[in-house]
């Protein structure tokens, strides 16, 4: 399993792996995913971050032991694949009870593999492993044996995609929606809006985004190239009238707000999914009021939304093979974390054990 003992430092450790006794399981590792969280933790930057813990939060694998109680609970069985929730229900908070998400922080963050300390009984709490333990709190998805294991790695970032546009942003059929940022999860806004029936999509980026822009228009994006012009004066020249929604992908850029904010249309919305590293932005108020604008959060995804993404990749109907395009083994995670931060003709990055 990985490591991470502090900023900029992974190292690779062998433990044994437990017995995961009648209520929980142990999962085989096949892929797990990284983001941009990813590249902040191992940069250090994340503030209130607990050194050690074990990275590695999108994982996809096969059920290597299973007990009793967890085979009925889950419906799952030795030798199923699955895509699993990052996020650890407590089964306790009202959340919980009321089938939305789980409330019960840890540290100041939800309790989620990928965040939590190594030594934590019984161990192996990281998807950047060969085996992870699947807790009773776990939540997981079964998976088609038949999907290719780069396009399943697509799982969370999709399902990201589909909780902001589709839960959050309320997008469906009339809607004119600019994404802003060409990532993994503007990719994946841009599949979602249009399996919602978004009658038109724009994505923005940068020069240096030119492959990834390439990609959202194979998925049926209109690209352009944010070049220093007003984000409204842009968008014109791809949708037909204002956008009715705009959600925000991009990390730590703060101006792209009250621009998103002008070139709303009357009524629109804005979903703010990027973080901004604890900066702020300003917003004009005025504006927001008279426009009759709301500004809406997306964070994490639901179950029902990670379900679906999963639902999605099976179909085949989207050219996922163009958006998961690096992978790297456990000795080069580091090499994994800097071919994110790189961008250009890297898209989706995922760790294969």
């Amino acid at each position: 399993m990985l490591v991470q003992t502090g900023p900029e430092h992974y190292e690779v450790r062998e433990v044994p792996i437990p017995d995961p006794g009648a209520d929980a399981a142990i999962l085989r590792v096949e892929a797990c995913g990284l983001c941009g969280t990813d590249v902040e933790m191992f940069r250090g930057v994340i503030p209130d971050t607990v050194f050690p813990l074990a990275p590695g939060h999108e994982a996809i694998g096969v059920i290597d032991r299973i007990g009793t109680n967890a085979s009925r609970a889950w419906q799952l069985k030795e030798g199923d694949r699955i895509a699993l929730h990052s996020q650890l229900r407590c089964g306790r908070c009202r959340g919980c009870h009321t089938g939305n998400r789980c409330a019960a922080p840890a540290d100041g963050h939800a309790r989620s593999y990928g965040f939590l300390h190594p030594d934590s009984p019984p161990g192996l709490w990281g998807g950047m492993a060969t085996h992870l333990y699947l807790s009773p709190e776990a939540m997981t998805i079964p998976l088609d044996p038949a999907v290719p294991t780069a396009e399943a790695a697509f799982f969370n970032a999709l399902g990201n995609g589909i909780d902001w546009t589709q839960d959050v942003g309320k997008v469906g059929p009339g809607d004119r929606v600019a994404i802003l940022g060409p990532g993994p999860r503007g990719l994946a806004c841009v599949i979602a809006a249009r399996q919602a029936g978004a009658a038109q999509v724009a994505i923005v980026g940068l020069e240096t985004d030119r492959h990834r822009l390439d990609v959202a228009e194979a998925l049926g994006a209109s690209a352009l190239i944010s070049g220093g012009r007003d984000l409204g004066e842009a968008l014109h020249d791809v949708l037909d009238e204002a956008p009715t929604v705009v959600i925000d992908t991009t990390p730590l850029v703060t101006e792209v707000i009250p621009q998103a904010l002008q070139a709303l249309a009357l009524g629109g919305r804005l979903v703010l999914a990027g973080l901004k590293g604890g900066t702020t932005a300003a917003v004009p108020i005025d504006l927001l009021i008279h426009k009759q604008l709301r500004i809406l959060s997306g964070y994490g995804k639901s179950f029902e939304a990670l379900a679906a993404a999963v639902r999605t990749i099976e179909s085949g109907d989207w050219p996922i093979d163009r958006i998961t395009t690096h992978c790297f083994d456990l000795d080069a995670a580091e090499q994994a974390i800097e071919a994110v931060e790189a961008g250009g003709v890297v898209v989706q990055v995922r760790i294969e054990p």
